[in-house]
């Protein structure tokens, strides 16, 4: 006898399901997830469902931007954002039944400082933007930047060769949930290049009564001079007048701009000898019948002394210290008002007036 097993087999079908997907424009599943996107360029979202009646929308959550939705069809859309700054959204797609979601997040292009467009190499940071918030960063293909908490930022270019291009990259940096975005400015800044500049002054020491000399001794040719705080003692770039600096030593500054207009400096001292004559007098005004000692004031780099009445008329009166009066033979003064030259001989206490017949402001 034969025994025999019957294998009886049941096939059900096979069921595919699919969950409904928000898809980048390349076709990666971004639902629940957060798109960040660096300027104003469109960009693509598409669903693998196949329901017919699909609509896609947003909201926003933060910001001012709008989304403009472009040559959308059932299953995918072109979005075109519409921001200034940072705008956070997030973008529903509805199938009839549920919805899907994804966070989008769109900061416009930065706009860049004012940048120079070119600086002058030199020994040491130079400022070259201001205003900067905390979220803003600025880097250099060369040299080295610097930035302060109060929004400044500094390049120095000494260690880079003249001629040189730099970019400059200006960068904002935002984070929030879930995410954390950089974008990017750039602009070009060339380094410009610096003539050297040296001194050998002369004359380097000089008489407070002597005339006026032509400083000389800078190098290249073509620069100016100045003395810091007399303004006026240098004229017609090197012509000094020694009798309108203070009895010491003063500095004197050579400055060069070469054809780049990038300036450079070089130092030497003067020393001016002899009696100084403002600290030498007194200086009296008349007013009824009684003198008053007049305190000098700066005026464009000038001692001046002044006198306020309600008379146009003004009486002055000098008194010559003994270092003038037991040093010198005589004096000579123009009172800058037309009158004829005032002359004496020394030693002599008497003290010396005038009167002016109009209010103005008189050079003597």
């Amino acid at each position: 006898m034969r025994i025999f097993t019957i294998l009886g087999l049941f096939c059900l079908p096979i069921i595919s399901y699919s969950q409904t997907e928000i898809q980048d424009g390349g076709g990666v599943n971004v639902t629940n997830t957060t798109i960040t996107q660096c300027g104003l360029s469109s960009f693509d979202l598409q669903t693998n469902s196949s329901s017919t009646t699909l609509t896609w929308s947003y909201t926003t959550n933060s910001g001012s931007g709008t989304l403009n939705f472009s040559s959308t069809t059932a299953s995918s859309t072109t979005i075109i954002p519409v921001t200034s700054g940072l705008t956070e959204y997030t973008i529903t797609l509805n199938d009839g039944t549920s919805n899907y979601t994804v966070d989008v997040v769109v900061a416009s292009t930065p706009t860049l400082p004012t940048f120079p467009s070119s600086i002058c190499k030199s020994n040491g940071a130079s400022l070259i933007a201001t205003g900067l918030t905390s979220n803003q960063t600025v880097t250099a293909s060369h040299g080295i930047i610097t930035q302060n908490p109060s929004g400044e930022v500094f390049f120095d270019a000494s260690g880079i060769s003249s001629n040189t291009t730099v970019t400059l990259t200006f960068t904002e940096s935002y984070s929030g949930t879930g995410y954390s975005l950089s974008c990017d400015a750039t602009t070009t800044m060339e380094v410009l290049t610096v003539t050297s500049t040296s001194m050998t002054l002369s004359p380097n020491s000089i008489l407070k009564c002597s005339s006026s000399v032509q400083l000389t001794g800078g190098t290249p040719s073509g620069g100016t001079y100045s003395i810091d705080g007399y303004p006026n003692a240098i004229t017609n770039s090197n012509t000094l007048d020694p009798s309108l600096l203070s009895v010491g030593t003063h500095t004197v500054t050579y400055t060069y701009v070469n054809a780049n207009g990038c300036s450079s400096i070089a130092t030497e001292t003067i020393e001016v000898t002899g009696f100084d004559f403002y600290t030498n007098f007194f200086v009296f005004n008349t007013l009824s019948n009684k003198d008053t000692l007049l305190y000098p004031s700066n005026y464009n780099g000038l001692e001046t002394y002044y006198n306020c009445s309600s008379s146009a008329t003004s009486a002055f009166k000098i008194q010559l210290a003994s270092t003038l009066t037991n040093t010198f033979n005589s004096y000579q003064i123009n009172w800058g008002d037309g009158s004829t030259l005032q002359s004496g001989t020394l030693p002599s206490t008497s003290p010396i007036t005038h009167t002016y017949s109009a209010a103005a402001l008189y050079s003597v």
